[in-house]
Formats: C-alpha cells, sequence, structure tokens
C-alpha cells in the first residue's frame, strides 16, 4: 500500500502539446550540447559556452545568460539563448544551422506522466487543417527531432500546413519514445495538494474517472478555450462562430450566406491572425464583411500582422492593408476603435463607434478575440508566476501559452529552464523514490 507521502510518479505534466512534448523530452533524458565542431557566429556566447561544452545544458550553470548583451537583456534570458542556439540570426533570415548535438541517456529519465484532453499535439488537433502556420516550419522544431528531420529534407515551403504540423507532433512522440508517458484524451477536473504530493482527477474519454499523484505537476495547458462575448444571446437562430474552421463547416451546411436570400453581412470581430483567417474566408467566398476592430488604427501599426513580411505573409498583408486603410476591396468594410455592445432578438448589432453607436444586422457574428487558458475551479487558491516557478509553491511550473510563451521557437526554452529545476531536484537518487 502506498504511504500517503508517497506519490504515483514524480512528475505530472497537464497537456501534451508542443511544451508538454518538450519537457516530457528533457524529462526523458533528451539532452542538448553545444557542438564546439560548429562555432556559434556571436563570439561572446561562443566563448562562454565552450567552457563547459561537455555537460549538458540541463546540467550546466548557466547564471551568466542573464547578464549577457547578446541576449537583449531579456526577462527570460534562457529561451532566448536556446533559440539563438537552435536557429543563430534567424530573426534577421540567416540559414545558419543548429549549434546544438542532442545525445539520449536513458539513466536520466526522470518517471513522469502526460495527460492530455486532445490526441497528442494539443491545440495544432483543433485548427483549421488547411490553414498555414504563421511560424516558419524550422521555427517550430521541438527538441532533438527536427521537422526536417522528420521529412528527411528541407520543407519545400517556409510555412506547413497545421495538419502537418500536427502530425509531426504525433511522429515526434513516438520517434523519441514519449508515447508510453501519454495519456492522452483525459480532461483534468481537479489539481490539489495534500502534505508534499499532488493529487489529479480528472474524466478518460470513456467516462470512467482517474487518480494520480506526483511530487511535481507543470501545467503546460495550452490555450484551448475560445475566448467569449460576454453579452446576452437574445435571438439563438443568430449563428456565432469562433475561428475560421467553425466558420467554413458553417458555410457548408448554409449556402445562403451572401445571397439574395440572407444579405445581411457577416460581422468579424477581432483584430488579431484569427480574426484575418475569418475575413479571408469570406472574402474567398464573396460574402460581405464588416470587421469591427477594438484597436484604433494607429494601435493595428504596433501588432503582429503588421510585422509579418508581405513576401512571406502575402495573405494576411493583403487584409492588413485593408484593416489600416491601405487598401479596399467592394465586400471589406472596417470600424477600428470599436466594440459590438448588444446583439437583440432581430441580430441586429449595436457597435460602439468614435462617432456614435452604429447599428448592423448580421447574418453570422465570427468572434475572433483569442484564445484562454481553461483552469477555471481546477486548480484552487491563489498562485501567480513571476517566472515558470510558482511563486507561492516551488513544486509547482507553467510553461508554454500558460506561462506567456506563445511561440514554440520560444517555449522550448522555458521548458529546458523547468526540466533543468526539476532534473537539480531530483540529481539525489534518493529523491526520485516516490
Amino acid at each position: 500500500m502506498r504511504r500517503h507521502d508517497q506519490a504515483d510518479v514524480p512528475v505530472i505534466i497537464i497537456g501534451n502539446g508542443p511544451a508538454g512534448l518538450s519537457l516530457s523530452a528533457f524529462l526523458s533524458g533528451i539532452l542538448p550540447y553545444y557542438n564546439p565542431a560548429t562555432p556559434h557566429p556571436d563570439p561572446s556566447l561562443n566563448e562562454k559556452l565552450l567552457e563547459n561544452f561537455d555537460q549538458s545544458l540541463i546540467d550546466q550553470n548557466l547564471e551568466w545568460c542573464e547578464s549577457l548583451e547578446s541576449l537583449g537583456g531579456s526577462t527570460r534570458p534562457l529561451s532566448v539563448l536556446y533559440d539563438s542556439l537552435v536557429r543563430p540570426g534567424a530573426d534577421f533570415g540567416a540559414k545558419i544551422s543548429s549549434r546544438l548535438a542532442w545525445q539520449a541517456d536513458r539513466s536520466r529519465h526522470i518517471s513522469h506522466l502526460v495527460l492530455g484532453e486532445t490526441p497528442v499535439g494539443g491545440s495544432w488537433n483543433t485548427y483549421d487543417p488547411e490553414m498555414l502556420a504563421v511560424s516558419f516550419a524550422s521555427w517550430l522544431d521541438l527538441p532533438g527531432f527536427s521537422i526536417s528531420e522528420w521529412l528527411q529534407g528541407t520543407p519545400l515551403i517556409p510555412r506547413l500546413p497545421s495538419v502537418a504540423i500536427a502530425q509531426y507532433m504525433k511522429c515526434y512522440a513516438e520517434e523519441l519514445g514519449l508515447c508510453k508517458n501519454i495519456i492522452p484524451h483525459t480532461r483534468v477536473n481537479s489539481i490539489q495538494k495534500t502534505g508534499d504530493v499532488w493529487t489529479v482527477t480528472g474524466v478518460r474519454a470513456d467516462g470512467s474517472c482517474f487518480s494520480y499523484t506526483s511530487k511535481h505537476v507543470v501545467l503546460a495547458c495550452g490555450k484551448m478555450k475560445q475566448r467569449q462575448l460576454e453579452l446576452p444571446r437574445r435571438n439563438p437562430a443568430l449563428p456565432i462562430v469562433y475561428d475560421a474552421l467553425d466558420m467554413k463547416t458553417y458555410m457548408t451546411n448554409d449556402s445562403t450566406l451572401g445571397t439574395s436570400e440572407n444579405n445581411a453581412r457577416v460581422v468579424v470581430i477581432g483584430d488579431g491572425i484569427s480574426s484575418v483567417d475569418a475575413v479571408r474566408v469570406c472574402l474567398e467566398n464573396e460574402i460581405p464583411v464588416l470587421h469591427v476592430m477594438r484597436r484604433t488604427e494607429r494601435q493595428l501599426k504596433n501588432t503582429v500582422l503588421s510585422r509579418l513580411s508581405p513576401s512571406q505573409y502575402p495573405e494576411y498583408h493583403l487584409v492588413y492593408r485593408m484593416m489600416i486603410g491601405k487598401d479596399v476591396h467592394p465586400l471589406y468594410e472596417r470600424t477600428t476603435a470599436s466594440s459590438v455592445v448588444d446583439v437583440d432578438e432581430k441580430s441586429v448589432l449595436t457597435i460602439s463607434t468614435p462617432k456614435g453607436n452604429r447599428y448592423e444586422k448580421a447574418s453570422m457574428l465570427a468572434v475572433c478575440i483569442g484564445r484562454v487558458c481553461d483552469m477555471e475551479g481546477i486548480l484552487p487558491g491563489k498562485y501567480t508566476f513571476s517566472g515558470y516557478q510558482c511563486d507561492q509553491d516551488p513544486t509547482l511550473y507553467s510553461v508554454g501559452s500558460f506561462a506567456g510563451d506563445h511561440f514554440v521557437r520560444f517555449l522550448v526554452g522555458g521548458c529546458l529552464d523547468v526540466a533543468r529545476s526539476i532534473h537539480s531536484f531530483y540529481k539525489d537518487k534518493n529523491n526520485n523514490d516516490t
């Protein structure tokens, strides 16, 4: 019988997307080493890394990262360091190969479970399969097995469709032997701590309940829940969708949108990438659209969209130019510094604008205002994170989107940071006894 102070495994990871997979790899003994045979183009960085190149990045002291000028004074220097080692000069268009060498040391394996609500890949399973990833393919590499290695060559196009990225993540877990740690299709309902042991409970896809215990918990759950429009829905007949995939699905079942039978416009709410995807779907299907954006025109010029290269992201650049008033389209109208404040029984929207309220009958409402991490009611108590480690409890961590790392290229470094902490804790063999 297990004692009350013992646990099933040392570590439980909540989430099986890129963050959960990356951390699982590091805890499975997939270790990164600086490769002195391929010096980093930054001389100061190369000099520091040469000092302990025979030690993995998991094991060596990397406190110098915080003061190295070339890392840009980042608040998360290890994320920037990892990114600069895997893809040196990527932000300047350089195509320099990784400066890391990988070794699999199974003796360094720390037992852990990865609980995921979806198949392996997390939220990548929920995206429009035809949508091209915003990140370049090489920016989506997970530790120890890159996309180029998976494809057995450099991708012919710089950006891959999301369905390919989801497939890569499944193959990644298989290639690195992580599947034995991963339990997909599990919904976590509660995370509680008693003494030194965390208890994680939830429900499997077949309806059966589970309960696992651990000494450490890592929140690697991405942004799975669509942010809702906080307005009363007085007309249940008005279709509301939350992304381009939902929109496409609805359109296949309703061919009247944009026709004389239903000449009201689709109203897209939001000013980020997902809203652009929704606008594109409308225009590609010759459906008139009103785009309601919270930001001002000036603010729009300082967003992620404004920094996307026209040559690499032509589909986003075309809509972005319409959003800031540089281009026009007969089926597109925009209103900036605006918000929807009411929807009545006849599907008429009240839109607050700088010039006062305006009213618009909608045939569909596309609410593209982002996603959130859905942990409400699951983790009782006040837990805050100023870094990856919880401020109140050092055995609780967060990585990935939950920790504010929204791009795969940076979240891997965050997982490395957490793995270093956990490996350090368990370096004494006695600590690995659960």
